[in-house]
């Protein structure tokens, strides 16, 4: 509201496709597969992520259209490979084919065809979720 008072939260969840091998991810590289105009290994020379070992494994990131405006709220303006889909079939759709992608939607629209990522070792189906934004 136009006081600053909560009107309404979402909590949103980091996914991948099922079958995603290591699924994990730090909030750093969210907020750079969100606003950088290129994706892919160069994720990983940032001092700041945890694992330097692992390559960052998308090359696109996806949300629901009508997410937009919480998640630019809450990480800024979108890059140009942040792709905008009406529906959850929509995004599974994009998550099975040959571009790897980052799928950021609504906790309570996640399916079982795509696989929670813990984001900083930390998920939101866990109890014990430590999530400030």
């Amino acid at each position: 509201s136009a006081d600053g008072t909560l009107v309404y939260r979402y909590f949103f969840a980091a996914a991948a496709r099922f079958d995603t091998a290591n699924p994990t991810i730090t909030w750093t590289q969210i907020q750079q597969a969100w606003q950088q105009e290129s994706h892919g290994n160069e994720h990983n020379n940032d001092a700041s992520v945890a694992d330097a070992s692992s390559a960052f494994p998308f090359t696109q990131t996806a949300i629901l259209s009508d997410t937009l405006p919480a998640l630019t709220q809450l990480l800024g303006n979108p890059g140009p490979h942040v792709q905008l889909l009406p529906t959850v079939e929509d995004l599974r759709i994009l998550s099975r084919g040959e571009i790897p992608t980052l799928i950021l939607l609504p906790f309570d629209q996640l399916e079982p065809r795509f696989s929670v990522l813990a984001i900083d070792g930390q998920t939101p189906i866990e109890n014990a979720h430590y999530f400030d934004a």
